[in-house]
C-alpha cells in the first residue's frame, strides 16, 4: 500500500499529463490512485474531467460525454421484447 505521500507523487504525475493532454495516461494514473485510495475525491473529480476533456478533444457524440459524466451505459432500465404473434405456441 503506496504512502499519502506517494499518492500525492502519483496524482502530480496524473495533473502533469493532464496538462500536457496525454488524457489516456492520465486516466491510468487517475485510476491507479483510486485503486490505492477509493475515497479520494480529487481523483474522481479530476477523472472525470479527463474523461470529459478527452471526448470533447476527439468530437465524441453527447451520448458518450453523457456516459462518462455519468459512469454508466444505461440510464434507464430496457423494455422487455415481444414475440410477434406468429411466434406463439398454440
Amino acid at each position: 500500500m503506496p504512502t499519502d505521500a506517494e499518492v500525492d507523487s502519483l496524482y502530480k504525475r496524473a495533473d502533469e499529463a493532464f496538462k500536457k493532454h496525454s488524457y489516456d495516461y492520465a486516466r491510468d494514473l487517475f485510476q491507479q490512485i483510486l485503486v490505492f485510495k477509493p475515497d479520494h475525491e480529487k481523483a474522481h473529480e479530476a477523472l472525470k474531467v479527463t474523461l470529459i476533456r478527452k471526448f470533447q478533444e476527439q468530437g465524441a457524440t453527447s451520448k458518450f460525454k453523457l456516459i462518462a459524466m455519468k459512469g454508466s451505459s444505461r440510464s434507464r432500465p430496457r423494455r422487455p421484447r415481444t414475440r410477434p404473434s406468429a411466434w406463439t405456441c398454440a
